[in-house]
């Protein structure tokens, strides 16, 4: 199914993702040219990496993990969070902490595609980033930029304007 081109279409299909701004993802991709859907839909999918900012039952799963397998890299935290837990740390707290983390590596990772700012010579000219791709998912010559300007606007979660 293409994806449509007028700036009402595109309005509509922002509003059923779930976007906060639908016209205004719309008018910025008709007026301006920019890949606004496919940079929205990244975002949208890379926000489900962040948690819920009410959710705590991650703290729950990850200190028994912890407990199940103390010596995997990736549940040693457990430990530390069962003792913060221990000491009467509110949960809400600790969550909002943790989630703010999560979206200051997800912004760092989306300017980095932007800007990968190597400082060693010998690979300064070293660079990457994000594109579109066809059905048969080839790169087109549409970069997918600037995700780092987008990615509060993108919170599924955010208070709406």
């Amino acid at each position: 199914m293409p994806i449509p081109t007028d700036q009402a279409s595109l309005t509509a299909l922002f509003s059923k993702l779930g976007a906060h701004d639908p016209g205004g993802w719309a008018s910025s991709q008709v007026t301006e040219g920019i890949n606004q859907l496919h940079r929205f839909l990244f975002l949208r999918k890379a926000w489900e990496s962040v948690i819920h900012p009410t959710d705590t039952s991650w703290m729950d799963r990850l200190v028994e993990s912890s407990e199940r397998w103390p010596e995997h890299e990736a549940y040693r935290t457990g430990a530390s969070l069962k003792r913060v837990l221990g000491r009467g740390v509110d949960r809400r707290d600790l969550a909002e902490v943790i989630r703010a983390m999560q979206v200051e590596v997800l912004h760092s990772i989306c300017y980095l595609l932007s800007d990968p700012s190597i400082e060693e010579p010998e690979v300064a000219d070293v660079g990457w980033g994000l594109v579109e791709t066809d059905a048969d998912g080839c790169p087109t010559a549409r970069p997918i930029d600037g995700l780092h300007e987008s990615v509060w606007e993108a919170d599924p979660h955010r208070a709406a304007d």
